[in-house]
């Protein structure tokens, strides 16, 4: 690096970060640790607008400090190990390290040769009929065949796996064979454990073809290995110097060959269509969905939301096809009911296909475009893409199409409503937006989505004794374990689906103490230590309070309680009973510092962190420290409108900027008193939540009741772990 100098003003990095620059030159500290590109220039650049530019560069920053991070410790995890087998065995201390040890120099040269494409030439998909009829996918047009790359070192084409091959194989020796093995035989079931595919499928045999047909797959399944075995110390010591030898240069290498031929491919395709060159393109779309899972694994690019809409795109021509068969995703899981339905009537060819290694592939990959496609939409904030074809593909949540939990362990009703709470966040934002927001109409579409869950989860419990029936056949059936992991699995994400929707609605965010809930031993802890009084008694201080008055100034109901604590005197730390006021504040603090807090404060910081909050108390250690006087804001969620020695109040129930009166209002009480009778400290938490727009009749609050149940635990939680920051 030049000698340093100093400039008259920050770099721009720096400031959109808001970290103190050093201002050296040509490249400041904070950018030279965190790897990023230190930008100085006497004009402001476009993206400094102090508005949605500048917080998506803010945000792009952040993910990007992150992903370097997670690179370096990948890469020091790799010096370390290798350090450790150079300490084991010291004759090897001074060989470089290479692809592989056994491999000698014109080995590697020639596997060099035989993946570098050719940029001259581009790759030709042939139109000519050369596949036999066990080769032709279940579409109504005549059959395509399928040329690999340009394989012009072999004298003579290898042998297909199926019957009479329509073009060679590119495996080169037996170390690519190798490493191709250990990823169908270990690395592929470990990335995927509820993947077992029945007998009629040929098992995992179409892996191998899929690897084995085109260069690209070839890399990309190296990659995978060599990447894994390299990482990964499967057996510590010296015997692992063949995994640990493999460097990230060479992973990178091997996966920017392999890219480099899909974009070839990719651009062949794109002039003749898919439906003219299905076979090619169904194995294009396992190269994308290979690379996809390659980056999300190594988190070595941020490319992945390109190759993912390549995928989804590429899946989207399958499906516009005329010459697709629907019934391609319809697969027997029981031999027993194929062969009953052979004994009617003769299976046909067409149905013959649809059990062969392009179709299990095409089955697999359809499957993983589908779960990224909607688990990246949560991430994303936008509308599955393949949305629309979701009943084509997966089938109803009555009759499945294609089974998910065959693949991913979980069935499919489960994507189909988390694509649904991506939905309602959708139009929750663009209602508030354009000002036609109503709580009773979130709750609403929130209650038939959880109905949904509920109904789900019902059909799984009434389906548990029909499966695996005993007979002739049962050996083959998936193993009767494999049915209770997915049921497991299924009520996992059943309730990380719960989850996901109490955070969408915003209102019940607070939601996340369920995980804190898993033994009724907690519970019973919490619910004695802390009880909850509801509703509030007439005669409570909130009913005449000015405050209740200016922001409930049509009295609206209330969803209303107050969490108790009581501590003896003689557990509180003895400074904090000098003074007036210091035992309330400690309890505030603990509160919003605490773990209670922690999960929900991440997520508002996560969604609400920005240029236009940061004044506002965000970091644990503001959180601990302040004097929460009154106007102070907290997360973008709470502000605090009176403070007394006895009693902090903050409202509640949206973002302190939105002042004028809202759906979704409330105000919340943090107190602190000292009962020297009973020589003990109260503590209480009070929370009375109300709409204070427009006039509402009746008498109940809010919140339904089994939200209102939520509310309340929750309440024992931050009082429980807040009480703690008291204690000696």
């Amino acid at each position: 690096m030049p000698p340093s100098g100093k400039t008259a003003a920050s770099c721009w990095i720096c400031r959109i970060r808001h970290k103190k620059c050093d201002e050296s030159l040509p490249k400041c500290q904070n950018c030279e640790t965190l790897e990023l590109s230190c930008l100085y220039s006497d004009d402001k650049p476009a993206w400094m607008d102090n508005g949605d530019k500048q917080r998506e560069m803010a945000q792009r920053l952040k993910a990007q400090v992150k992903r370097n991070a997670k690179e370096r410790r990948g890469r020091r995890m790799i010096q370390k190990i290798t350090r450790e087998i150079e300490g084991h065995d010291s004759s090897n201390a001074d060989s470089p390290p290479s692809l592989s040890p056994s491999r000698d120099e014109h080995s590697r040269d020639s596997i060099r040769d035989s993946i570098t494409v050719d940029q001259t030439t581009e790759p030709q998909i042939s139109d000519t009929d050369t596949t036999t009829p066990s080769q032709t996918l279940p579409f109504n047009t005549s059959p395509t065949t399928e040329n690999s790359r340009d394989t012009s070192q072999r004298d003579e084409p290898t042998p297909a796996f199926f019957g009479a091959g329509s073009g060679p194989l590119v495996i080169q020796n037996e170390q690519d064979l190798r490493f191709i093995t250990a990823y169908t035989d270990y690395i592929f079931p470990l990335l995927n454990p509820f993947y077992r595919p029945t007998f009629l499928e040929g098992g995992r045999s179409w892996l191998l073809v899929f690897a084995m047909r085109h260069m690209e797959s070839c890399q990309l399944v190296i990659s995978l290995s060599t990447y894994f075995l390299s990482v990964v110390p499967i057996f510590p010591g010296p015997g692992h110097s063949v995994c640990s030898s493999h460097t990230w240069q060479e992973v990178q290498c091997q996966s920017d060959l392999a890219v480099k031929g899909m974009q070839q491919r990719v651009e062949a395709i794109s002039r003749c269509g898919v439906s003219g060159n299905l076979l090619q393109s169904t194995h294009l779309l396992g190269d994308i969905m290979l690379l996809l899972k390659f980056e999300t694994m190594t988190g070595s690019s941020s490319s992945w939301r390109v190759h993912l809409y390549a995928a989804i795109v590429l899946f989207e021509q399958f499906l516009s096809s005329p010459d697709l068969d629907d019934n391609v995703w319809k697969i027997p899981s029981d031999i027993e009911e194929v062969v009953s339905q052979s004994s009617k009537s003769a299976l046909s060819t067409k149905e013959a296909h649809r059990f062969e290694a392009s179709q299990t592939a095409f089955r697999f990959f359809s499957a993983a475009v589908i779960t990224a496609d909607i688990i990246s939409s949560t991430a994303l904030g936008q509308s599955p893409r393949l949305r629309e074809h979701h009943e084509r593909v997966l089938g109803t949540r009555e009759k499945a199409h294609l089974s998910l939990k065959y693949i991913v362990g979980c069935e499919n009703w489960i994507f189909l409503s988390i694509a649904d709470i991506v939905e309602l966040d959708l139009w929750k934002k663009k209602a508030k937006k354009s000002g036609a927001f109503s709580l009773m109409d979130l709750i609403q579409r929130a209650s038939r989505i959880t109905q949904d869950l509920d109904n789900g989860l019902a059909s799984s419990d009434s389906d548990r004794n029909a499966r695996n029936k005993d007979g002739i056949f049962s050996m083959f059936n998936p193993p009767r374990d494999q049915s209770i992991d997915h049921e497991i699995v299924t009520r996992i994400w059943a309730n990380a689906t719960r989850l996901y929707l109490l955070f969408t609605m915003g209102i019940i965010r607070k939601a996340v103490f369920t995980s804190l809930l898993g033994t009724s031993t907690a519970a019973a802890y919490l619910a004695a230590k802390n009880p909850v009084i509801s509703p509030l008694p007439p005669n409570d201080p909130i009913w005449s309070a000015r405050i209740y008055k200016n922001h409930n100034p049509n009295r609206n109901p209330a969803t209303q309680d107050v969490c108790i604590k009581r501590i003896p005197l003689s557990k509180i730390r003895p400074e904090l009973l000098q003074k007036d006021g210091d035992l309330t504040l400690e309890f505030c603090r603990g509160l919003w510092s605490g773990w209670g807090y922690a999960v929900q404060r991440k997520y508002l910081e996560y969604k609400w962190r920005g240029p236009e909050t940061e004044e506002q108390l965000w970091d644990n250690e503001q959180l601990a420290e302040s004097t929460y006087d009154k106007g102070t804001k907290i997360t973008d969620h709470f502000e605090v409108v009176e403070k007394t020695p006895q009693a902090i109040t903050v409202r509640c129930g949206d973002s302190p900027r939105n002042h004028p009166v809202r759906p979704s209002d409330g105000l919340f009480t943090i107190s602190a008193t000292i009962d020297k009778q009973r020589e003990e400290v109260e503590l209480r938490l009070r929370s009375c939540l109300f709409s204070s727009e427009g006039k509402i009749t009746g008498i109940k609050g809010p919140m339904p009741p089994w939200m209102e149940e939520l509310h309340q635990w929750y309440a024992r939680i931050w009082s429980e772990t807040a009480s703690w920051k008291l204690l000696k």
